[in-house]
């Protein structure tokens, strides 16, 4: 790495929670599971290799996000949804939808028998049990 990179710190407790570890960006303090990530993200600060929307100049670290986004632009949303008629662009973003009207919870908490529709929102009630683990932990020190 140059100097005129960013660095990143080595491994840190995850600042949502303080369990696992994460990769902590030294620029502007946003955290990664992977030191892969780190780097990915890095590149919003050193403006390497960033690809540019044409539309609206939005940058992006990686060719296949631009590609991704640029479909908002194109207005052209193919993927309908059959219970209730809203379109997306994504197919992947009409199957998440689609959780709300079959009610499927496909990530399951590893610590008790919660489900949710998103990941994030398994990501946040985890945590939780972390927090509690950890002060419960601290109690009996």
């Amino acid at each position: 790495m140059s100097s005129s990179e960013p660095s990143g710190s080595g491994p840190e407790p995850c600042h949502h929670c303080g369990a696992g570890k994460a990769f902590r960006c030294d620029v502007c303090g946003n955290t990664f599971k992977k030191k892969s990530g780190l780097k990915l993200h890095q590149r919003r600060h050193t403006g390497l290799k960033l690809s540019y929307c044409r539309e609206c100049g939005k940058s992006f670290p990686m060719p296949s996000a631009l590609k991704r986004h640029e479909l908002i632009h194109s207005g052209v949303r193919k993927h309908l949804c059959d219970q209730c008629g809203s379109s997306f662009i994504t197919a992947s973003d009409l199957k998440k939808h689609e959780r709300i009207h079959t009610g499927e919870k496909p990530y399951k908490c590893r610590h008790c028998e919660k489900s949710f529709t998103h990941s994030i929102n398994r990501y946040r009630h985890e945590c939780k049990h972390v927090e509690v683990n950890d002060s419960s932990s601290h109690r009996s020190l």
